[in-house]
């Protein structure tokens, strides 16, 4: 029930199995404490404090004074850790490098030599102007030009 006393319409089937238990309970309590005489008709009575786990568990069993030193410990591991690297080392595949190489590079070793045959002469053709009106154009004289010479250059 909540506070004003009203059945939850989740809990409807468990509070009415329980309406004789709780005559004369406030909700509040009922909802703090859960409804009593169900499990148990003795009112006085107090849960028993034993669990499955208390009763089934048992301390476990052997000496529990040291046997070895800390510095004999420490060395055990140091050898165990060396060894089991040693024995990886031995176990693990060699690696396998991979050829990238084609059928063609493999097969077929020719070397090519680059041999380009020198120049005969030296080419001045990057010097010379290129043709243009007003390189070849106008020393021959174009009709309809009454001037023969222009600024700069001379006919």
């Amino acid at each position: 029930t909540n506070d004003n006393g009203k059945v939850l319409i989740e809990n409807w089937v468990e509070d009415r199995a329980c309406e004789g238990y709780d005559k004369g309970k406030p909700a509040p309590l009922v909802n703090r404490y859960g409804h009593e005489g169900i499990i148990s008709i003795n009112k006085d009575g107090t849960g028993s404090i034993s669990t499955t786990v208390r009763e089934t568990y048992r301390p476990p069993s052997g000496n529990k004074i040291r046997q070895k030193g800390s510095r004999l410990s420490l060395r055990e591991e140091a050898v165990y850790a060396q060894v089991s690297s040693e024995v990886a080392e031995e176990v693990k595949p060699p690696k396998i490098v991979p050829d990238y190489q084609s059928t063609m590079h493999k097969d077929y070793k020719k070397e090519f030599n680059s041999d380009w045959p020198e120049p005969v002469a030296i080419t001045t053709s990057n010097l010379k102007l290129p043709v243009s009106y007003w390189t070849d154009g106008v020393s021959k004289g174009v009709h309809g030009v009454t001037q023969n010479s222009m600024q700069g250059i001379t006919v």
